[in-house]
């Protein structure tokens, strides 16, 4: 109904999306977020007046949370109903985080996150974080790196206890890419020996039993043995 006297009509599809982004800014969610391209949601909204339609929810939910703290109301019955429902990373919504584990942006698994200074972003597990020079998500130069037991993390890059970590990450990093080429993608065990018509590979062993490529599904016409 706001949009329809918004004057937004015409494309129930483009309401429909709107309304969702316009909720969602409602109750919270940071529309100046940036994904890993860089791009917030405000940059992919080409119509000035859809932009600040969103911008006008993301404004009120702004004065709510600010008049609800001026008056010592503390967080509204949405908010305190949010705390307990998961994250969207997507969205980005405002939760509470509890300490604990979290994805790293880096090797996507849940890990005890770094902290980032100045920039003050918790965005890399301590392993991803020891080589990095500048924050993945703001491009800022990295002064300290602290762990969540306050500890900080050695980031010198001119000590040789680092020089000697960073040579060894690459060397298994290496070793793992080389790993990869020449495994069988089906079993995970024994070395690539033939390779298909479409460019995929397996093993002798599942080779035998495959009449379709698994990668990309199409019917095994040619098998052609490999010689290393």
């Amino acid at each position: 109904m706001k949009l329809n006297s918004s004057g937004l009509l015409g494309n129930t599809e483009l309401n429909v999306a709107i309304a969702i982004a316009c909720f969602l800014a409602q109750e919270g969610a940071d529309i100046s977020y940036a994904n890993h391209k860089g791009k917030s949601p405000l940059d992919l909204v080409a119509d000035s007046t859809m932009l600040q339609l969103i911008k006008n929810f993301s404004e009120k939910h702004r004065l709510q949370r600010l008049q609800a703290i001026t008056c010592g109301q503390g967080l509204s019955s949405a908010c305190l109903r949010r705390v307990h429902t998961t994250p969207n990373t997507m969205t980005n919504l405002v939760f509470p985080t509890p300490p604990g584990p979290s994805e790293c942006l880096i090797c996507s698994e849940l890990a005890l996150l770094v902290l980032f200074c100045p920039c003050q972003h918790s965005v890399a597990c301590e392993e991803c974080a020891h080589r990095m020079k500048k924050c993945i998500k703001c491009q800022v130069t990295i002064t300290k790196k602290i762990r969540q037991d306050q500890t900080e993390v050695d980031c010198s890059p001119g000590t040789e206890n680092s020089e000697q970590h960073n040579l060894l990450e690459q060397l298994q990093s290496r070793y793992r890419q080389m790993e990869e080429r020449i495994t069988c993608p089906i079993c995970i065990d024994n070395h690539i020996k033939l390779v298909f018509q479409c460019g995929h590979a397996s093993c002798i062993d599942c080779s035998a039993a495959l009449k379709t490529c698994p990668i990309c599904r199409q019917t095994i016409r040619e098998r052609i043995q490999l010689f290393v």
